[in-house]
Formats: structure tokens, sequence, C-alpha cells
């Protein structure tokens, strides 16, 4: 029984274990830059006992300086970086004086002189340089994300992917909020029953779309000439009332449109379902209005069902 319980605490790992201290764990806690000017001011004591204790002339042990110099300028800036050689250069002298080493003649103020100026010129330099990659990591990250952002617009008209609208609705979904999903289909105003292809007039189908919509309420291109609709919020009697609306305003405005609307969570409780659902009555309202005109494949099949329809027909005579 010793022995289970000598190897549980054995496999225990061991950030777990780190964890159990208080100090440890608010290290781990700790921000980067605040890690570095922890450890510049435990290596500030420990290079002044160091020079204290082992400094003698010639050794250079006051070069060390660098190290929590460094580290500071590092973490803050050039301002603090200077600021950090100064008070490397304050510990230096004092760890002369208490250790009965600081004779003050001409060499020794001009080698002070030198190594105050070369400590505060490393952390300043030091500290600009780090400042300089911090601010041009943060514009990096800006243009990261505005081409994140880009990359889930449509490039012709602006407006979300069909990959960020299926984000954005399944979040609204997970989050139990009602949706009311519109999927249309635009049609050109000099080709009647052909799809629209004009990039242009697109836009402008858009433009007009997007005026009828609420500021939280997401609209995505899904297709050549497929658009999809989102309203989070509302009543599932407005998906019929903005679909009519809808077809009427584009109509005035001279283009053709049909869409279908599908609520959750009564007739889907995801994206693929609600769009299914909204899809299907798109296709029964053009089939009802006489719009609906099938592709060469399914005109093949009809053919060939009439031709067999026939034959039986025939052959009971």
């Amino acid at each position: 029984m010793h022995l289970r319980s000598a190897l549980h605490t054995v496999e225990v790992p061991v950030s777990a274990q780190l964890t159990r201290f208080p100090r440890l764990s608010a290290i781990q806690e700790a921000s980067l830059p605040q890690q570095l000017l922890a450890a510049a001011f435990g290596a500030y004591a420990a290079v002044f006992v160091v020079n204290l204790v082992y400094g003698r002339p010639g050794l250079g042990l006051g070069q060390i300086f660098y190290l929590p110099i460094v580290l500071v300028a590092l973490a803050s800036g050039p301002i603090a970086g200077a600021g950090a050689g100064l008070l490397a250069f304050v510990l230096y002298v004092l760890s002369l004086v208490l250790a009965s080493q600081f004779t003050l003649d001409g060499t020794t103020e001009m080698q002070l002189s030198i190594r105050l100026a070369m400590f505060t010129i490393a952390g300043a330099t030091v500290g600009y340089f780090s400042a300089r990659g911090r601010s041009m990591l943060r514009d990096s990250l800006h243009v990261l994300e505005e081409l994140l952002l880009i990359a889930r617009r449509d490039v012709a008209t602006g407006v979300s992917t069909g990959a960020r609208f299926a984000d954005v609705v399944e979040r609204q979904l997970a989050r139990r909020r009602p949706v009311v999903l519109l999927v249309g289909e635009l049609e050109s105003e000099t080709r009647p029953l052909s799809l629209l292809k004009d990039e242009r007039q697109l836009r402008d189908a858009l433009v007009l779309v997007a005026a009828q919509l609420g500021p939280d309420d997401e609209l995505a291109r899904v297709g050549s000439s497929q658009i999809a609709i989102a309203a989070f919020g509302r009543d599932p009697r407005w998906g019929r009332t903005a679909a009519v609306e809808l077809e009427d305003r584009l109509r005035a405005a001279g283009s053709d449109a049909t869409f279908g609307w599908a609520a959750s969570p009564g007739e889907g409780t995801d994206v693929l379902a609600l769009f299914h659902a909204a899809g299907t009555k798109l296709s029964a309202r053009r089939l009802v209005r006489g719009e609906w005109r099938p592709s060469a494949e399914s005109a093949g099949l009809v053919a060939t069902a009439e031709d067999l329809a026939q034959r039986r027909a025939y052959q009971e005579r």
C-alpha cells in the first residue's frame, strides 16, 4: 500500500508539484517582461556579491553587470535600459569601495567614466532595438489580423464568405440564440431565369439587401449568384416577411431574386439543416412560380422517363 502511494506521488507531473509553492506558481503566471525583470534584479545581487568577494584589479568581473543590464533593457526599453546601466555602475563602484579597492586618481576616473558610458549606452541600445522589435511584432500581428479578416471576405463583393458565415451562425446556435436563415438566388435582369453573373450588378444587389438588415445580421455570398442572410434573435415568422420584402425591393431595382427561409430550432439546430430547409423552400417557390428549369442532365432523365412511360402505355394496349 505504501509502495503504491509512493509511485502515485512520483507520477504527479513536475508542473503540478511546482504549483504547491506559491512563489514558483507566481513566477510561472508572470509575463515574460516580469520574469526578465525578476531575473535581472537577482542577477544584480549575484554579480554585486561576486565583485565584492572575488573582485580584483584586472579580473574584469564588472563586465558581468552587462547581464542584468541586457535583461532590463529587453523587458522595458531604452530609457529603462540606460537606467539599468546607471544602476550597474553604482553597484560596481559600491563593490569596489566596500572591498577597499577604490583609489581615486586620474586613471581611475577615466576608467569609471568609460565604464559608465558603456553601461548606459549598452542598456539604451539594447532597449531601443528591443522596443523596435516589439513594435514591429505588433504591427505584423495587426497586418495578419487584417489579412485573416480579408481572407474570410468575398473578394468581389466584400461580404462574408460561406466559411465565415457558417462560423458566425454556429457560434450563435451554440449559445441557443434564435436564428432565422434566408437563402437567396439572384437572377439576371437581362436574361430571365438565368443566374446573375455580372459582379457589378451583384454588388449593387448586395448593397440593397444589406441596407434592409440589422447591425447584428450576417450577410454572405455562398455561390456565384447565391447569398445567405442570418438574422439573430428574430421571430421565426420574420423569415417569410423578409423574403417577400427583399424580393420586391430587388425587383423594383431591376434584379429578380427568390428567397427561401428557415428558423432554428424548429427547422434545424445546425447550419447544414437550416441551409437544407431554406433551400427546399427556395426550390419549391420557384417551382410554384413556374421559374424552375431543369439542367441538361435532369432534362435528359425527364425525356428518358417520358419515353419509357409511352412505351409501357403502348405495350399495355
